[in-house]
């Protein structure tokens, strides 16, 4: 994979796509990185056009593999038991549309 090269070495560009992965997974409102867990369906993050990051992603999943980015944002919880909401969400079995719409 071209994009782990740029990621692991830090050029121009994988400084770009570590900031674009990080933004994704502000907007995806999830707990785990992206890369790491690969089992949960985003499709509710299509219109914010982050096919790369979820083709690289599907790719991982067929492979049955993950991969962590050293560099890129990951959220924390604040308080003892704190949980995130999409992780919630998702788990609850909404549909793409409306995890689409709560978030």
């Amino acid at each position: 994979m071209e994009a782990t090269r740029h990621i692991r070495y830090r050029t121009s560009v994988g400084k770009l796509m570590t900031f674009n992965l990080s933004w994704a997974q502000l907007i995806s409102g999830q707990s785990r990185q992206l890369w790491m867990e690969t089992a949960t369906n985003l499709e509710y993050m299509r219109e914010y056009d982050c096919m790369w990051i979820e083709r690289i992603r599907l790719a991982l999943q067929k492979s049955n593999s993950t991969l962590w980015v050293a560099k890129a944002w990951n959220p924390e919880g604040q308080r003892q038991h704190d949980s995130f909401l999409m992780d919630r969400l998702c788990e609850a079995g909404y549909t793409q549309a409306q995890l689409a719409h709560i978030n």
